[in-house]
């Protein structure tokens, strides 16, 4: 996660196929570039965050959930 105040950058990458990535924090609200997507091996996507608050990335990080369809009933 790269960035600081209320703009980020998240680059996600999966050492296999992933279905249905999406990304959340319940916390907060969070404006995305993408969410719900699918991520092909070894293929790197960033996703630009936007935040209401002020915050340190490492605020952010712990905060954020990336999760896929494989994680559902999980």
């Amino acid at each position: 996660l790269k960035g600081a105040g209320k703009e980020f950058e998240l680059t996600l990458k999966a050492r296999a196929l992933a279905l249905g990535i999406e990304i959340s924090a319940e916390e907060l609200d969070l404006r995305l570039s993408d969410n719900y997507f699918d991520l092909r091996e070894g293929v790197a996507v960033k996703v630009k965050i936007t935040t209401d608050s002020v915050m340190a990335p490492e605020a952010l990080e712990s905060l954020i959930k990336v999760r896929s369809l494989y994680d559902v009933g999980r």
